[in-house]
Formats: structure tokens, C-alpha cells, sequence
């Protein structure tokens, strides 16, 4: 039976063993000294601290929402010799960095040792275009996985083209079990014009209307474009980074990477709202995913699935919303769906979310639903006062970019008409 050890930090949390059998199922469990740390926190909302161990239904959807999803993971087991659907294998050879505080090793690998101060060994900072050619080979190297050059191993859910660093002062490293990734790159989406421009608008934008979200830039690496992530499960000590343990919802609720659109079996807004149930703070967390959801159809982003929420684990048990991150507006690309992810209600349309999907949505959510509206309404109201400073910023960043004033203009429009369907029924409940 082969075994990998599942460090959370640099303490093993437990092993994930690939039980004998045709196919091989998967079996997590707890590190007897892990569940007695007083550091300790649970890999997930779907696996509790507990003695027995979880069994493959549970776990490998776990597992399987670490590894990067379509053709970058195709790509990555073409050029490792590993199936992409072998859940095991992928984490064995990728499982050096993954989301949250999560490292994966070997069973028998020395654990990982406390990362080094900046500017020590074995900090290697790239020369000067090897960033570059990193981010072009990303279609055939997807995350910068290479064994042939001693690229990364590491792992990112998702199907875009990203390449995930760790920055030292002003210079970029590559991360390993030792050295925690603390940037993600994305650059230009071939298939998605503007999409740099596009997604530092709506993270910048999502910001200053008081949402938590990832902070973001947008910045020329070896000439080449780019918006460049600081990781929200990072925090950063005395200038070293250490990662912070998060999970995605689709984890939280053991669903597959392939479910995490409601149209294809996924969780819908109730699910999500159900998982907070598990959070430290309930009621906190559940405003901020109202917001969250307010401004999703506010920017027209169809792809806010499950696996683009998530939820921090801190040490010592507290659980809460983690900030948003993925944040796009879909309206201006018309090979792009205008349906959204997950219904309001029974309302995929964002342009035909009127009151009464709202109020069918607070009632799957547990949330009153002439409160829900009026938030829904100060939310929009909120954005569309800051868009022209959000619009400024991002000009500032990238002012040779005509997609700027595209992506507000769809904004500010959509805006307006989420008012206008919510205003029809506030005006017939004044009067009644």
C-alpha cells in the first residue's frame, strides 16, 4: 500500500494512502500527534478531526480540488508520465506547494524545514527573462512544471494559464515544499481580449466598494503583461512567508472539480450559504457572501462557481470567508455564456435577476428578503459611486488599453439595471 504524507505547515497532519484494488481508492487519516497540537486545524469542513479514517468518497474529491483542472492538467501528465485522472500520482509528483498550507510528500521525505530569510540559501532569483520564458511555455508547461529543467512542482486548481512564484524584494523564485509560492501570474488569456485589464478592474473595484478581495496589479514581466496576485493564504513575518490553510467550497462540500458548476450537479447559492454554517462567525460571513454574490452580477462574472469561493482554516480553529479572487467581467466576449454559474434564485441571466429572484434566493439562503434587497441595492449603489476611480486606477496601470472604459461602460450599465429591476418592487411594497 503506498502512502503520502500530508503536511499541513511544516507538522504531518496525516497520511493519504492508495488502497490495493482495481480501481484504487483513496483513505486520508489524522495523525494521532496532529489531532492532540493545539496548532491543529482540519484539512477540510467535510473531513472534522477525528480518529477513524476518511474514506475515498470523502477525501479523493478533496484531493482531486488541488490539482489543476482540463488541458493544463492533460499537459502536466503528458509531460510527467502520469494519468491525469490518477489522483495520487498527481499529488505525489505536485504536491510540493499546493493552495492553503497543504504539502504532499513521499511518505519517508524529510519534512519541510522552516522557510530560509530572504536573500539566503537556497533562495535562487531568476535571471533576467527566464520569468518570461516560463509564462510562454506555459500552454506546454503548465504552472512552470518541468522536470526536464528543474521547473516547480506544485499544484493550482483552475483551467487558466498561471504561473505561481514566490517574489523576493524585487525578484521572483521558484517555490518548493520549503519556499511557499507567494504570487500567482496570469498572463494575457489569448481567448479573452483584455482579460488583465478586465480582472485587476474588478478586483480593484470589488475593493474599494468594501469587499474583502485579493490584492492585485497589474505589471510588465519581461515585457509580457500581466496581473499579478499576492496570495491571500500566505502571510508574510518578518519578510518570510508562510502558508495559510484555506479549502474551496467545493471541498467543504465534497463535490468533484468537474461539479462545480450547478448546471452539471454542483452546489447552488444554498449550499454555499450551508457551509457557513461551519465558519466561526455565521451571520458575519453570511453578508459578505450576499455582497459577494450582489457583486458577481454587478460585473456579469459567469464564473463564479464553487470552486472560486473559499474559506480560510487559522490556527486554533477559526474558520472564515476567505477574500474574493477570479473576478471577471463576461459581458463584452460574446463566445463566453451570459448565464450565471449559480442561479438567483431560479434566474441564470444576469440582466433578468429581477426582485422576486432575489426574494426566492433569500428564502433557499434563510435571509429576509426585504433586508436582502436592500443590501443587494446598497451594494450596486456603493460600486457604481467608486467605478470612476476604480477606472482611474487600473488607466494608471495600463493606459494604453482600450478595454478600460469597455469593461466600466458594462458595468456601470448592468448597474443600472439591477436598480431598476429591484426598484419596481420596492415602489409596490411602499405601497402596499
Amino acid at each position: 500500500m503506498r502512502q503520502l504524507d500530508v503536511y499541513l505547515g511544516e507538522e504531518r497532519a496525516g497520511t493519504l494512502a492508495e488502497l490495493p484494488g482495481s480501481p484504487a481508492a483513496l483513505e486520508f487519516r489524522y495523525e494521532p500527534n496532529w489531532l492532540q497540537s493545539p496548532e491543529r486545524v482540519a484539512l477540510s469542513l467535510s473531513m472534522p478531526l477525528r480518529d477513524e479514517p476518511y474514506p475515498h468518497d470523502i477525501c479523493a474529491p478533496f484531493m482531486a480540488n488541488l490539482l489543476p483542472e482540463g488541458d493544463p492538467r492533460d499537459a502536466i501528465g503528458r509531460r510527467l508520465g502520469i494519468s491525469p485522472g490518477d489522483i495520487y500520482g498527481m499529488l505525489e509528483a505536485l504536491g510540493r506547494d499546493c493552495a492553503g498550507a497543504l504539502v504532499v510528500l513521499p511518505q519517508g521525505s524529510a519534512p519541510p524545514s522552516p522557510p530560509p530569510s530572504p536573500g539566503s540559501p537556497p533562495f535562487l532569483v531568476m535571471p533576467l527573462g527566464q520569468v518570461g520564458r516560463l509564462i510562454d511555455g506555459l500552454p506546454q508547461r503548465p504552472l512552470g512544471v518541468d522536470p526536464e529543467d528543474g521547473g516547480a512542482r506544485l499544484s493550482l486548481a483552475g483551467v487558466q494559464d498561471k504561473l505561481v512564484l514566490s517574489r523576493v524584494g524585487a525578484g521572483w523564485v521558484l517555490p518548493s515544499e520549503r519556499i511557499p509560492s507567494t504570487h500567482i501570474i496570469k498572463p494575457a488569456n489569448p481567448r479573452l481580449a483584455g482579460s488583465v485589464e478586465n480582472e485587476a478592474l474588478c478586483l480593484d473595484l470589488a475593493a474599494r466598494s468594501g469587499l474583502e478581495t485579493a490584492r492585485s496589479a497589474i505589471d510588465t514581466i519581461d515585457g509580457r503583461r500581466c496581473l499579478v496576485v499576492t496570495r491571500y493564504d500566505r502571510s508574510i513575518v518578518n519578510g518570510v512567508a508562510r502558508r495559510v490553510h484555506q479549502e474551496d467550497f467545493c471541498q467543504a462540500l465534497s463535490r468533484w472539480p468537474n461539479q462545480k458548476y450547478e448546471n452539471r450537479g454542483g452546489p447552488g447559492l444554498a449550499d454555499c450559504f450551508r457551509v457557513l454554517e461551519g465558519v466561526s462567525e455565521p451571520a458575519v460571513d453570511r453578508l459578505k457572501l450576499l455582497d459577494a454574490v450582489t457583486f458577481n452580477v454587478l460585473i456579469g462574472n459567469v464564473d463564479a462557481h464553487a470552486k472560486n469561493f473559499s474559506i480560510l482554516h487559522l490556527p486554533g480553529g477559526t474558520v472564515h470567508l476567505a477574500p474574493l479572487y477570479d473576478l471577471m467581467c463576461g459581458d463584452p466576449y460574446e463566445n463566453v455564456t451570459q448565464n450565471l454559474a449559480m442561479a438567483i434564485g431560479d434566474s441564470r441571466r444576469g440582466d433578468h435577476v429581477y426582485a422576486s429572484n432575489w426574494d426566492a434566493f433569500a428564502r433557499e439562503a434563510g435571509l429576509g428578503a426585504a433586508n436582502l434587497r436592500r443590501r443587494v441595492r446598497a451594494t450596486v449603489e456603493r460600486a457604481l459611486s467608486v467605478l470612476p476611480q476604480s477606472e482611474e486606477a487600473v488607466r494608471a496601470m495600463a493606459a494604453d488599453s482600450p478595454f478600460v472604459g469597455l469593461i466600466a461602460a458594462f458595468i456601470a450599465r448592468r448597474g443600472a439595471t439591477m436598480i431598476a429591476n429591484l426598484a419596481h418592487k420596492d415602489a409596490a411594497a411602499a405601497r402596499a
